[in-house]
Order: C-alpha cells, then sequence, then structure tokens
C-alpha cells in the first residue's frame, strides 16, 4: 500500500496489496486466512463510506439521465452474457461455468450461482477475480489521465480528530455493526455493504450528522479487500486453468474494452464526467468500482447505482437468464469443463 502510493497509484491501498498477494501466492506463500467476520467487515466499513456521499443534489443526475444509465447497464448484461456463449464455443469451457465466469454481477454471488448451474466454482471463481484485478489494474491507470473535477469523497470522511470527531466515530460504528448485520442476516448479495449503505442513508439523507472514520480506518479495509482478491491466485488454480488462460484472459480483456467503449456513449449521451461513466459500466466487482470512485472523486451515487442496479439484476434474474440464453445458443457439440 505505502509503495503504490509512493508511486501515485490511484487506490494505491486496494492495488499495492492486491499485486503483493498475487505474487505471494503463486510462490504459495499466500496471506492467512480471510474469516467471513472480517471480510462483512470491511465491506460494512465501505457501505458507510458510501452512503456520506448520498444527498438529494447527488441523486439528480440519475434522474436526468435514467434512460441512459438504464441502457447502458442493460448493455453491459447482454454484452458479457454473449462473451460467454462465444468463449463456450470457441474453447473447452462448458457453457454455464463460461457464462457465470464473464458475467459482472459481483464475483460471490457467481460462484454461489455455480453448482444451481452446474458450473465449476473454482474456474467461475478465477474467471471473476482475474477480471476484477485487471479492471483494478487499469482503473488505476486511467484515472490518472483523466479528471473527475470533483475531490474525493474520502477526505471528508478522515478529518483530523476533533472535539465533534468522536460522535462521528460513534456513528460509523454504529451504522456499520447495525447494516452490516442486517445485510449477512437477510442474506443479501453483497450484504454487509448494501446494508450498511442503506441504514448510512437514513443519517446522511436527513442530514442527522455525518459519519467519519479514523484515518487509517479505510487503508486498511483496502488493504484487507485487495489482500483477499490476490490470494485466489495460487499455484493449484493456475494449474487448473492450464491451457485455457490465454484465452480467458483475452475474453476478459476483450469484455473490459466492450465495457469501456458502453461508458465512454454514456459519457457523450449523458454529458456525465468521462470518469464517472467509465467506472459505472466497468465489468469488476461493486467493491472495487466504488472505491475508485471514492478515491478519485468521481460521481459516487452515479457509479453505486448503475453497478448496484446489475447486481441486483443478476442475483435476481441470472440463474434464468443464463439457462435461456444457453438453451438458445447451445451448439451441437457438448462443451465440458477441464477434468475437475
Amino acid at each position: 500500500g505505502w509503495g503504490a502510493s509512493w508511486i501515485g497509484l490511484p487506490v494505491a491501498w486496494l492495488v499495492g496489496p492486491m499485486l503483493a498477494s498475487v505474487l505471494l501466492s503463486l510462490r504459495g506463500l499466500p496471506p492467512g486466512p480471510h474469516p467471513p467476520l472480517v471480510f462483512a467487515g470491511v465491506q460494512a466499513v465501505i457501505g458507510v463510506t458510501l452512503s456520506a456521499s448520498f444527498t438529494i443534489d447527488a441523486l439528480a443526475p440519475i434522474a436526468d439521465h435514467w434512460l441512459a444509465i438504464s441502457l447502458s447497464t442493460g448493455a453491459v448484461l447482454a454484452v458479457s452474457l454473449l462473451a460467454g456463449v462465444v468463449l463456450a464455443r470457441v474453447t473447452t469451457l462448458d457453457a454455464p461455468t463460461a457464462a457465470l465466469g464473464t458475467v459482472p454481477g459481483g464475483a460471490s454471488g457467481m460462484v454461489a450461482m455455480s453448482e444451481e448451474l452446474g458450473a465449476d466454482a473454482r474456474l467461475v471463481a478465477f474467471m471473476q477475480y482475474a477480471r476484477l484485478v485487471i479492471v483494478v489494474l487499469t482503473i488505476s491507470v486511467l484515472a490518472n489521465q483523466i479528471e473527475s473535477g470533483e475531490p474525493p469523497v474520502v477526505e471528508s470522511l478522515t478529518e483530523t480528530p476533533g472535539s465533534s470527531m468522536a460522535v462521528r466515530y460513534g456513528l460509523a460504528v454504529a451504522v456499520a455493526v447495525l447494516g452490516g448485520w442486517l445485510g449477512v442476516r437477510l442474506r443479501i448479495p453483497a450484504g454487509a455493504l448494501i446494508g450498511a449503505l442503506l441504514v448510512g442513508l437514513i443519517p446522511a439523507l436527513l442530514s442527522i450528522g455525518p459519519v467519519a472514520w479514523p484515518p487509517f480506518v479505510l487503508p486498511l479495509a483496502y488493504l484487507l479487500l485487495g489482500a483477499r482478491v490476490g490470494a485466489r491466485f495460487d499455484a493449484a488454480t493456475m494449474r487448473r486453468i492450464g491451457a485455457l488462460l490465454p484465452p480467458v484472459l483475452g475474453f476478459i480483456v476483450a469484455l473490459s474494452l466492450l465495457c469501456a467503449g458502453l461508458g465512454w456513449l454514456l459519457h457523450i449521451a449523458s454529458g456525465i464526467d468521462l470518469l464517472s461513466a467509465l467506472l459505472a459500466t466497468s465489468p469488476g466487482g461493486i467493491d472495487a468500482a466504488t472505491i475508485a470512485a471514492l478515491d478519485t472523486g468521481a460521481n459516487v451515487p452515479l457509479v453505486l447505482a448503475v453497478q448496484l442496479a446489475r447486481l441486483l439484476v443478476m442475483v435476481l434474474a441470472g440463474p434464468f437468464l443464463v439457462r435461456r440464453l444457453l438453451r438458445r445458443g447451445a451448439s451441437g457439440r457438448r462443451h465440458v469443463a477441464p477434468p475437475r
């Protein structure tokens, strides 16, 4: 994290630990275990931070450009599903695995659907997290080249402690604990993040009081998330993917470029700043896209709304959409996954 910050990378505390974790995992030295409770805490911290960016004024661009935003969201999902069908046709991947591996609906959600749809959960996880790594690295480069025109939200959430800061810290902790618990309890996708976000909207929109975190909390949350993502790339997984690695990575890059093109079209059609449009349509996870928005001064409510809509559509309608598309795109030959 410090190294990435020193060289000036945006989202440094996510990118640096993620790359270090990938390298250690490939050498057989993955970071320690990542208990579910710790990951839920990380998501809750991010959810509270996101809620602080919501105001009535911030929601205006979403209402003004709802049609363009809806069309771009649908287009990203359609392109991703079609990419999965094509990937299954040109490789030995079975169709459910290819489809779930390419759809940007949240890595944990897609992996959870794997068993229900007869896909290989380990390969789905690899494809989802490989795409996440590529998207995060791309965002960190693009953010240096594209100005959003707004100061990062993070700056207002990590102020120097004063007499009122203890109250703001306490409110943030209370929102994170209550919202995170509710989200996990209700078993909604990315539950701790979304639960903390929704509970955090109450003080944010009612102006009850702004939340804040001590300066070390957000970098620590980013570090833990980056280390967790990087730990997915161990030597056993790389051996399993084997000869499929080049075409899979090629499709991930192609999908990322297509989604960037959709982001550019959203920017042209709506006037939304380019960085926010690219983050909104990026095929990475909701965690990474919103962290990047927080860290770069992009339009956080817009990015979150588009990413959240896509996540919910895929979790609620994903099994039906994947099954229907696979039936229509089925070819004469049977695609099989690599030997288990």
